[in-house]
């Protein structure tokens, strides 16, 4: 035989490690992102995000990873993360950096509970956000999962700058 059942052991052995070291990497990776975003270091955020980008692996589907966290938590991809907390700069590197024919599933993408970044932008208030999403062309009519766009929050919120970017938006 070519390899001998040792050899092929240890073969084995150092793919499953090399697999669990990738997988910890990413884990780390975008914990990092997450954190960036979460404490406005647009510098170390977009040096994850360039980091991740060469190293072949998307920043989309990067949701914040822990044992200690809940399932909601962890369907929160970078882009929620930086419309929630309204990271205008991180928004625009993260969908920059997506393909234009992803660009629309990146930005529909929804939370657990239906969210869009247009809902986390609007419910927290960033205008800018919501603005910049809307004019990338993400879909306004999605609904959460309490049946609401996130028209219905602007108006449930009476965000009157919130509201302004869907005037100015209407055709």
């Amino acid at each position: 035989p070519f390899f001998d059942d040792a050899d092929m052991t240890r073969r084995l052995h150092f793919l499953e490690d090399q697999q669990d070291s990738l997988a910890a990497a990413v884990v780390r990776r975008a914990n990092e992102l997450h954190t960036a975003i979460q404490n406005d270091d647009v510098e170390v955020g977009v040096a994850a995000v360039q980091r991740l980008l060469g190293s072949s692996c998307v920043h989309y589907g990067l949701c914040l990873q822990g044992d200690e966290l809940t399932d909601a938590q962890k369907s929160i991809t970078p882009l929620h993360r930086a419309a929630r907390y309204g990271r205008l700069e991180v928004v625009r590197v993260l969908l920059d950096e997506v393909h234009d024919e992803a660009r629309a599933l990146v930005m529909d993408a929804v939370t657990l509970y239906d969210h869009t970044a247009l809902h986390w932008a609007v419910l927290y208030g960033h205008s800018d956000v919501a603005a910049e999403l809307i004019t990338r062309g993400c879909n306004t009519n999605l609904e959460n999962h309490r049946g609401k766009t996130a028209w219905d929050l602007a108006v449930d919120c009476d965000d009157k700058g919130v509201l302004a970017v869907f005037d100015d938006a209407a055709p």
